[in-house]
């Protein structure tokens, strides 16, 4: 056999040999390629500040935070006093109440003032009302003030239906806490010339003045024109509501 002959035969046997042999085709990883893409897009987000995180963050707000507590104005803690002292002779202001500060709505008032919402701004506005529609003329006096004494036999002659609402305020166990209220809230400390005493006459839930001021009224036809506006009937009653003790 010649030298070409046998290399020929040599080639013929590692192809068929390969041949018989089948070799899977090795697939083409491109995990490198993914990699690469990945690498910039995981650095475009580390130069990103974390702000989205944080905006949230600060718009969380604790849900147990407790209610604004809700005041009465001056006005409003007025008939408030007035409506819960009238409703029942028993009713008296606790010893503890600062007459100094407003008084906390939950002592004088039978609804909910927890919270500031339109449905108890209505239910104020209702006992306001209320207070002054029952009680027209309200008095709260001393026994033994001849200044008291005066104002009783003014509002006497003129034969008031509804009857006034009288407090003598010296006879009751909350005397120095109702004093202190009730002068507070009549008399406004920007009123200096105002004597910040007893007694207290409100027509219409307002304050009408010193005694002396009361009479002035009384003799020119004032204080009755004030009191028909308020509600009151002249000549429509017999006689005053005893005081309430």
């Amino acid at each position: 056999m010649s030298l070409r002959g046998a290399s020929a035969s040599v080639e013929d046997l590692l192809e068929n040999n390969l041949g018989s042999k089948h070799i899977p085709e090795q697939p083409i990883r491109e995990e490198p390629q993914q990699q690469q893409q990945q690498q910039p897009e995981q650095a475009q987000h580390a130069d990103q500040p974390h702000t989205h995180t944080r905006s949230r963050k600060m718009k969380q707000v604790p849900a147990s935070a407790p209610p604004a507590p809700v005041e009465l104005t001056p006005a409003q803690e007025l008939a408030a006093i007035t409506s819960f002292l009238a409703s029942l002779p028993e009713n008296v202001i606790p010893p503890s109440v600062d007459p100094s500060a407003p008084i906390d709505p939950a002592l004088v008032l039978d609804f909910d003032m927890r919270s500031a919402s339109a449905k108890t701004a209505q239910a104020v506005a209702e006992m306001v009302q209320d207070a002054w529609a029952r009680n027209p003329v309200v008095l709260y006096a001393r026994v033994h003030s001849a200044g008291a004494r005066a104002v009783k036999a003014l509002l006497a002659d003129l034969h008031l239906a509804p009857p006034p609402t009288v407090f003598n305020v010296d006879t009751r166990t909350d005397a120095a806490v109702l004093t202190g209220l009730i002068t507070r809230l009549a008399w406004p400390a920007s009123a200096s010339a105002q004597p910040r005493d007893l007694p207290v006459l409100l027509v219409g839930g307002k304050p009408v003045g010193t005694v002396g001021q009361i009479e002035a009224l009384a003799k020119d036809g004032g204080l009755a024109r004030l009191i028909t506006e308020a509600g009151g009937v002249i000549g429509g009653g017999k006689k005053m509501k005893k005081g309430r003790k």
